[in-house]
């Protein structure tokens, strides 16, 4: 499978076709945006977890595992009226110490999970492109995001976070792809971003559905993945 990454250089997007900044949540953690789902394929609890301003543990806090510290936190524009986390080190070891506990917590690793959209309008934009904010520290794990073009149906992987084991993206890293041209004027486009493997955690903020402006476009990486 080939996926291309295309960054917008000026930081100008014509228009907004939809976004989500994750703002219009509750104090519970469970919380989704309407028409989004959330569902553990590995284990039914194997979830990804809203972080709000009066959730608990609230937008200040990051991942709980062990083997992360404070400072591991994204840093989304938005980052103030919550993200989505999901915290493979936590549901895997809840111990007082990095890796204490390994396998111990309420649901052991490896995990994968699903945190979905609903069904998004593109009619009347031919070309768009998925932006979204994101931090991530990597051990053994796969972060992808998916989109399927008729309602769920079938899914197809645009992008992959692509980090060695034991490292790290930045905490305000943000992903701009260019979608098929099958997204655009699509009344059925969907989303979804898929952890799949063991151990740290991924954090995510701010999706959008956006219009390229392009004069402003460059290819970053192209990646080969079978």
């Amino acid at each position: 499978m080939m996926y291309t990454e295309i960054i917008n250089t000026s930081g100008i997007l014509s228009d907004t076709v939809y976004i989500e900044d994750f703002g219009g949540g509750t104090s519970s953690s469970s919380w989704l945006p309407t028409g989004w789902t959330n569902v553990g394929i590995s284990n039914a609890n194997a979830l990804w977890e809203y972080r709000g301003a009066s959730t608990t543990p609230s937008n200040t806090t990051g991942s709980r595992g062990a083997c992360m510290t404070a400072a591991n936190m994204i840093n989304s524009p938005t980052v103030s009226n919550g993200f989505f986390i999901f915290d493979s080190n936590y549901l895997d070891d809840q111990g007082s110490s990095c890796g204490a506990g390994v396998g111990t917590g309420p649901v052991p690793a490896p995990h994968k999970s699903n945190l979905t959209s609903g069904t998004i309008s593109t009619v009347g934009f031919p070309a768009v492109m998925l932006v979204f904010n994101y931090y991530i520290r990597d051990f053994q794990g796969e972060q992808r995001a998916e989109i399927s073009t008729d309602g769920g149906s079938t899914w197809t992987a645009v992008w992959e976070a692509g980090l060695q084991a034991n490292t790290q993206s930045a905490y305000n890293a943000r992903a701009e792809i260019t979608l098929p041209a099958a997204a655009g004027n699509n009344p059925n486009l969907m989303i979804r971003f898929v952890y799949d493997g063991n151990y740290y955690t991924w954090m995510l903020d701010d999706v959008m559905i956006v219009v390229p402006n392009p004069n402003d476009l460059k290819s970053t990486a192209t990646e080969f993945n079978r």
